[in-house]
Protein backbone atom coordinates (compact mmCIF):
# COMPACT_ATOMS: atom_id res chain seq x y z
CA UNK A 1 0.00 0.00 0.00
CA UNK A 2 2.89 2.58 1.06
CA UNK A 3 4.38 1.69 -2.71
CA UNK A 4 1.01 2.33 -4.37
CA UNK A 5 0.81 5.67 -2.54
CA UNK A 6 4.11 6.82 -3.50
CA UNK A 7 3.02 5.56 -7.00
CA UNK A 8 -0.03 7.53 -7.18
CA UNK A 9 1.93 10.66 -5.66
CA UNK A 10 4.53 10.75 -8.22
CA UNK A 11 1.71 9.94 -11.11
CA UNK A 12 0.00 13.25 -9.57
CA UNK A 13 3.62 15.37 -9.71
CA UNK A 14 4.54 14.03 -13.43
CA UNK A 15 1.04 13.05 -15.32
CA UNK A 16 2.94 12.18 -18.56
CA UNK A 17 1.88 8.72 -19.16
CA UNK A 18 -1.77 6.83 -18.61
CA UNK A 19 -1.92 5.35 -15.02
CA UNK A 20 -1.83 2.23 -15.59
CA UNK A 21 1.23 2.02 -17.40
CA UNK A 22 3.06 4.21 -14.78
CA UNK A 23 1.87 1.43 -11.90
CA UNK A 24 3.15 -1.51 -14.24
CA UNK A 25 6.41 0.31 -14.74
CA UNK A 26 6.48 1.34 -10.99
CA UNK A 27 5.97 -2.33 -9.81
CA UNK A 28 8.34 -4.07 -12.39
CA UNK A 29 11.26 -1.46 -10.76
CA UNK A 30 10.12 -2.27 -7.24
CA UNK A 31 10.34 -5.80 -8.24
CA UNK A 32 13.91 -6.26 -9.49
CA UNK A 33 15.25 -3.64 -6.54
CA UNK A 34 13.96 -5.86 -4.38
CA UNK A 35 14.90 -9.24 -5.69
CA UNK A 36 18.38 -11.14 -4.16
CA UNK A 37 21.15 -11.21 -5.98
CA UNK A 38 22.26 -14.74 -6.35
CA UNK A 39 25.92 -15.96 -5.79
CA UNK A 40 27.48 -17.46 -8.91
CA UNK A 41 30.57 -18.87 -7.68
CA UNK A 42 33.42 -20.67 -10.00
CA UNK A 43 35.08 -23.72 -10.20
CA UNK A 44 37.98 -21.94 -8.54
CA UNK A 45 36.02 -20.06 -5.52
CA UNK A 46 34.74 -23.78 -4.33
CA UNK A 47 37.67 -25.91 -4.92
CA UNK A 48 35.75 -28.33 -2.46
CA UNK A 49 32.91 -28.89 -4.55
CA UNK A 50 34.21 -29.24 -8.19
CA UNK A 51 35.98 -32.92 -7.25
CA UNK A 52 32.43 -34.23 -6.14
CA UNK A 53 30.90 -32.90 -9.31
CA UNK A 54 33.74 -34.91 -11.46
CA UNK A 55 33.17 -38.14 -9.63
CA UNK A 56 29.65 -37.95 -9.99
CA UNK A 57 29.88 -37.27 -13.58
CA UNK A 58 32.25 -40.32 -14.08
CA UNK A 59 30.10 -42.36 -12.46
CA UNK A 60 26.91 -41.62 -14.04
CA UNK A 61 29.10 -42.22 -17.96
CA UNK A 62 30.66 -45.18 -16.37
CA UNK A 63 27.24 -46.94 -15.31
CA UNK A 64 25.47 -45.54 -18.61
CA UNK A 65 28.18 -47.28 -20.49
CA UNK A 66 27.83 -50.33 -17.96
CA UNK A 67 23.99 -50.00 -19.40
CA UNK A 68 24.58 -49.81 -23.12
CA UNK A 69 26.92 -52.71 -23.15
CA UNK A 70 24.58 -54.83 -21.10
CA UNK A 71 21.96 -53.73 -23.76
CA UNK A 72 23.70 -54.49 -26.74
CA UNK A 73 25.02 -58.17 -25.40
CA UNK A 74 21.30 -58.92 -24.62
CA UNK A 75 20.50 -58.00 -28.37
CA UNK A 76 23.60 -59.85 -29.55
CA UNK A 77 22.34 -62.81 -27.50
CA UNK A 78 18.89 -62.94 -28.42
CA UNK A 79 20.22 -62.44 -32.32
CA UNK A 80 22.00 -65.22 -31.41
CA UNK A 81 18.99 -67.40 -30.55
CA UNK A 82 16.65 -66.14 -32.98
CA UNK A 83 19.17 -67.18 -36.03
CA UNK A 84 19.81 -70.62 -34.33
CA UNK A 85 15.50 -70.83 -34.01
CA UNK A 86 15.84 -69.82 -37.69
CA UNK A 87 18.49 -72.63 -38.52
CA UNK A 88 16.49 -75.03 -36.79
CA UNK A 89 13.51 -74.55 -38.46
CA UNK A 90 14.80 -74.33 -41.57
CA UNK A 91 16.47 -77.82 -41.27
CA UNK A 92 13.72 -79.41 -39.38
CA UNK A 93 12.84 -81.44 -42.10
CA UNK A 94 16.58 -82.77 -42.35
CA UNK A 95 16.19 -83.19 -38.43
CA UNK A 96 12.90 -85.98 -39.14
CA UNK A 97 14.45 -87.47 -41.74
CA UNK A 98 17.58 -88.49 -39.87
CA UNK A 99 15.95 -89.91 -36.97
CA UNK A 100 13.02 -91.79 -38.60
CA UNK A 101 14.57 -93.00 -41.93
CA UNK A 102 18.62 -92.97 -41.66
CA UNK A 103 18.57 -93.60 -38.08
CA UNK A 104 16.35 -96.52 -38.07
CA UNK A 105 17.26 -98.05 -41.36
CA UNK A 106 21.31 -98.24 -40.01
CA UNK A 107 20.33 -100.05 -37.04
CA UNK A 108 17.74 -102.45 -38.52
CA UNK A 109 20.64 -103.17 -40.81
CA UNK A 110 23.73 -103.87 -37.91
CA UNK A 111 21.70 -105.16 -35.38
CA UNK A 112 23.50 -108.43 -35.15
CA UNK A 113 26.81 -106.54 -36.09
CA UNK A 114 25.92 -105.04 -32.36
CA UNK A 115 25.76 -108.25 -30.87
CA UNK A 116 27.46 -108.83 -27.53
CA UNK A 117 31.18 -110.49 -27.61
CA UNK A 118 33.89 -110.32 -30.96
CA UNK A 119 32.65 -108.53 -34.51
CA UNK A 120 31.61 -111.24 -36.29
CA UNK A 121 34.13 -111.30 -39.18
CA UNK A 122 36.45 -113.65 -41.15
CA UNK A 123 39.70 -111.54 -39.74
CA UNK A 124 41.32 -109.02 -41.84
CA UNK A 125 41.94 -106.01 -40.38
CA UNK A 126 39.52 -106.27 -37.35
CA UNK A 127 41.59 -107.59 -34.53
CA UNK A 128 44.85 -105.49 -35.36
CA UNK A 129 42.65 -102.18 -34.68
CA UNK A 130 40.79 -103.74 -31.60
CA UNK A 131 44.28 -104.64 -30.19
CA UNK A 132 44.96 -100.68 -30.74
CA UNK A 133 42.20 -99.68 -29.52
CA UNK A 134 42.13 -101.69 -26.41
CA UNK A 135 46.20 -100.38 -26.08
CA UNK A 136 45.05 -96.75 -25.98
CA UNK A 137 42.03 -97.10 -23.75
CA UNK A 138 44.32 -99.01 -20.97
CA UNK A 139 47.65 -97.37 -21.55
CA UNK A 140 46.90 -93.93 -22.69
CA UNK A 141 48.62 -92.37 -25.95
CA UNK A 142 51.95 -93.13 -25.83
CA UNK A 143 54.98 -92.54 -28.87
CA UNK A 144 56.04 -96.34 -28.23
CA UNK A 145 54.46 -99.34 -27.05
CA UNK A 146 56.23 -102.68 -26.72
CA UNK A 147 53.41 -105.19 -27.05
CA UNK A 148 53.67 -105.06 -31.10
CA UNK A 149 56.06 -106.80 -32.84
CA UNK A 150 59.37 -105.89 -31.20
CA UNK A 151 58.24 -102.00 -30.70
CA UNK A 152 55.96 -99.91 -32.14
CA UNK A 153 55.81 -95.97 -32.76
CA UNK A 154 52.30 -96.17 -31.32
CA UNK A 155 49.86 -93.81 -33.45
CA UNK A 156 52.79 -91.71 -34.69
CA UNK A 157 52.42 -93.50 -38.69
CA UNK A 158 48.54 -94.27 -38.37
CA UNK A 159 46.18 -91.55 -37.79
CA UNK A 160 44.42 -91.49 -34.47
CA UNK A 161 40.66 -90.03 -34.53
CA UNK A 162 39.02 -92.86 -35.03
CA UNK A 163 40.79 -94.79 -32.06
CA UNK A 164 40.23 -91.93 -29.97
CA UNK A 165 36.63 -91.76 -31.01
CA UNK A 166 36.45 -95.72 -29.88
CA UNK A 167 37.94 -95.13 -26.56
CA UNK A 168 35.43 -92.09 -26.00
CA UNK A 169 32.46 -94.53 -26.40
CA UNK A 170 34.15 -97.05 -24.30
CA UNK A 171 34.42 -94.66 -21.41
CA UNK A 172 30.65 -94.38 -21.75
CA UNK A 173 28.72 -96.84 -18.50
CA UNK A 174 28.68 -100.16 -19.22
CA UNK A 175 30.60 -100.62 -22.63
CA UNK A 176 34.01 -101.40 -23.36
CA UNK A 177 36.65 -101.49 -26.08
CA UNK A 178 34.77 -103.98 -28.27
CA UNK A 179 31.99 -101.52 -28.56
CA UNK A 180 33.50 -99.07 -29.18
CA UNK A 181 35.01 -100.14 -31.67
CA UNK A 182 31.55 -101.32 -33.01
CA UNK A 183 29.68 -97.99 -32.51
CA UNK A 184 32.36 -96.44 -34.25
CA UNK A 185 31.78 -98.86 -37.25
CA UNK A 186 28.03 -97.71 -37.44
CA UNK A 187 28.47 -94.46 -36.62
CA UNK A 188 30.35 -94.50 -40.04
CA UNK A 189 27.26 -95.17 -41.73
CA UNK A 190 25.07 -92.45 -39.95
CA UNK A 191 27.93 -89.99 -40.31
CA UNK A 192 28.42 -90.94 -44.65
CA UNK A 193 24.72 -90.45 -45.12
CA UNK A 194 25.05 -86.95 -43.43
CA UNK A 195 28.17 -85.55 -44.71
CA UNK A 196 26.87 -86.66 -48.36
CA UNK A 197 23.64 -84.60 -47.78
CA UNK A 198 25.96 -81.81 -46.87
CA UNK A 199 27.83 -81.99 -50.10
CA UNK A 200 25.11 -82.26 -52.15
CA UNK A 201 23.41 -79.43 -50.42
CA UNK A 202 25.76 -77.03 -51.60
CA UNK A 203 24.83 -78.41 -55.18
CA UNK A 204 21.56 -77.00 -55.07
CA UNK A 205 20.48 -80.89 -55.23
CA UNK A 206 16.57 -81.36 -53.39
CA UNK A 207 16.96 -82.17 -49.87
CA UNK A 208 15.19 -85.71 -50.59
CA UNK A 209 17.16 -86.73 -53.26
CA UNK A 210 20.18 -85.88 -51.12
CA UNK A 211 19.32 -87.99 -48.05
CA UNK A 212 18.40 -90.80 -51.05
CA UNK A 213 21.71 -89.89 -52.29
CA UNK A 214 23.39 -90.39 -48.54
CA UNK A 215 22.16 -93.57 -47.31
CA UNK A 216 23.77 -95.12 -51.23
CA UNK A 217 26.48 -94.06 -50.32
CA UNK A 218 26.59 -94.97 -47.09
CA UNK A 219 25.49 -98.64 -48.18
CA UNK A 220 27.57 -99.39 -50.56
CA UNK A 221 29.54 -103.37 -51.31
CA UNK A 222 32.79 -100.89 -50.55
CA UNK A 223 31.91 -99.42 -47.28
CA UNK A 224 30.08 -102.52 -46.09
CA UNK A 225 33.19 -104.43 -47.01
CA UNK A 226 35.19 -102.08 -44.83
CA UNK A 227 32.69 -102.61 -41.50
CA UNK A 228 32.35 -106.85 -41.78
CA UNK A 229 34.80 -108.63 -43.26
CA UNK A 230 37.72 -106.48 -42.92
CA UNK A 231 37.12 -104.49 -40.00
CA UNK A 232 39.15 -101.26 -41.17
CA UNK A 233 37.64 -98.76 -38.51
CA UNK A 234 39.90 -95.70 -40.06
CA UNK A 235 39.25 -96.24 -43.51
CA UNK A 236 35.16 -97.21 -42.96
CA UNK A 237 35.27 -93.81 -40.87
CA UNK A 238 37.11 -91.95 -43.88
CA UNK A 239 34.95 -93.29 -46.37
CA UNK A 240 32.45 -91.32 -44.43
CA UNK A 241 34.23 -87.99 -44.11
CA UNK A 242 35.22 -88.33 -47.73
CA UNK A 243 32.50 -86.20 -49.26
CA UNK A 244 33.68 -83.33 -46.77
CA UNK A 245 35.98 -82.53 -50.03
CA UNK A 246 33.12 -82.46 -52.19
CA UNK A 247 31.78 -79.88 -49.63
CA UNK A 248 34.64 -77.97 -49.70
CA UNK A 249 34.82 -77.59 -53.00
CA UNK A 250 31.28 -76.81 -53.83
CA UNK A 251 32.27 -74.04 -50.88
CA UNK A 252 35.05 -72.75 -52.62
CA UNK A 253 32.99 -71.90 -55.54
CA UNK A 254 29.87 -70.22 -54.40
CA UNK A 255 29.22 -66.47 -55.77
CA UNK A 256 29.83 -64.94 -52.49
CA UNK A 257 31.49 -67.54 -50.23
CA UNK A 258 30.55 -67.83 -46.41
CA UNK A 259 33.16 -67.57 -44.35
CA UNK A 260 31.75 -70.53 -41.64
CA UNK A 261 31.33 -72.49 -44.53
CA UNK A 262 34.72 -72.17 -45.18
CA UNK A 263 35.41 -72.92 -41.73
CA UNK A 264 33.31 -76.03 -41.96
CA UNK A 265 34.90 -77.60 -45.01
CA UNK A 266 38.47 -77.14 -43.64
CA UNK A 267 37.94 -78.77 -40.71
CA UNK A 268 36.29 -81.67 -42.76
CA UNK A 269 39.53 -81.73 -44.56
CA UNK A 270 41.33 -81.85 -41.32
CA UNK A 271 39.43 -84.36 -39.83
CA UNK A 272 39.58 -86.64 -43.00
CA UNK A 273 43.11 -86.70 -42.57
CA UNK A 274 43.21 -87.14 -38.71
CA UNK A 275 41.12 -90.18 -39.57
CA UNK A 276 42.75 -92.18 -42.44
CA UNK A 277 45.51 -90.21 -44.22
CA UNK A 278 45.23 -92.10 -47.85
CA UNK A 279 41.72 -91.91 -47.85
CA UNK A 280 41.90 -88.35 -47.71
CA UNK A 281 44.73 -88.14 -50.16
CA UNK A 282 43.46 -90.05 -52.88
CA UNK A 283 39.89 -88.55 -52.28
CA UNK A 284 41.43 -84.90 -53.05
CA UNK A 285 43.99 -85.82 -55.64
CA UNK A 286 40.59 -87.35 -57.39
CA UNK A 287 38.96 -83.89 -57.24
CA UNK A 288 41.71 -81.46 -58.19
CA UNK A 289 40.76 -82.06 -61.91
CA UNK A 290 37.50 -80.93 -61.05
CA UNK A 291 38.63 -77.90 -59.39
CA UNK A 292 40.88 -76.79 -62.08
CA UNK A 293 38.15 -76.91 -64.82
CA UNK A 294 35.69 -75.33 -61.99
CA UNK A 295 38.17 -72.47 -61.35
CA UNK A 296 38.78 -72.24 -65.09
CA UNK A 297 34.95 -72.52 -66.18
CA UNK A 298 34.23 -69.70 -63.32
CA UNK A 299 37.10 -67.28 -64.33
CA UNK A 300 35.97 -67.44 -67.64
CA UNK A 301 32.29 -66.60 -67.54
CA UNK A 302 32.80 -63.54 -64.77
CA UNK A 303 32.74 -60.07 -65.74
CA UNK A 304 35.63 -58.96 -63.53
CA UNK A 305 38.09 -62.50 -64.56
CA UNK A 306 41.13 -61.25 -61.94
CA UNK A 307 38.75 -60.63 -58.61
CA UNK A 308 36.84 -64.08 -59.44
CA UNK A 309 39.93 -65.73 -59.71
CA UNK A 310 41.25 -64.31 -56.49
CA UNK A 311 38.53 -65.04 -54.92
CA UNK A 312 38.29 -68.70 -55.67
CA UNK A 313 41.55 -68.67 -55.18
CA UNK A 314 41.59 -66.93 -51.61
CA UNK A 315 38.84 -69.54 -50.75
CA UNK A 316 40.62 -72.51 -51.43
CA UNK A 317 43.69 -71.44 -49.52
CA UNK A 318 41.50 -71.03 -46.52
CA UNK A 319 40.12 -74.30 -46.49
CA UNK A 320 43.42 -75.79 -47.05
CA UNK A 321 45.39 -73.50 -44.28
CA UNK A 322 42.39 -74.65 -41.46
CA UNK A 323 42.75 -78.44 -42.68
CA UNK A 324 46.42 -78.28 -42.15
CA UNK A 325 45.84 -76.08 -38.87
CA UNK A 326 43.40 -79.07 -36.95
CA UNK A 327 45.68 -81.79 -38.61
CA UNK A 328 48.84 -80.62 -37.37
CA UNK A 329 49.67 -82.25 -33.93
CA UNK A 330 49.51 -85.56 -36.00
CA UNK A 331 50.59 -84.67 -39.36
CA UNK A 332 53.66 -82.86 -38.16
CA UNK A 333 55.56 -85.66 -36.37
CA UNK A 334 54.38 -87.97 -38.77
CA UNK A 335 56.51 -85.48 -41.83
CA UNK A 336 60.00 -85.62 -39.57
Amino acid sequence: MIELRKVLIEYEVYPTQPLYQYIKNASTQTTRRHKKPQLQLTKHEKPHLAPAIGATRSVRSIFSSICKSFAQLSASIISNFASLATSIRDHIHDIVFLAIVVIPITCLFVHNYLAPGYPATRGGDTYGHLFKVWKLCTSGYHGWIHEWHAGYPFLRFYPPLSYFLACWFAKLPGLDYIAGFKLVMVSSLIIAAMAMRLALGLLSVTPLVAWLAGLMYSFTVWHLRNIAPEGNMPMAFGYALAPLAVYALAACHQQRPRLSRLLFAGLGIGLLILTHHTSAVFTILSLIPVALVLILTDTLASKNKLRTLARIVLAYVIVALIGLAVAAPWLVPFLE
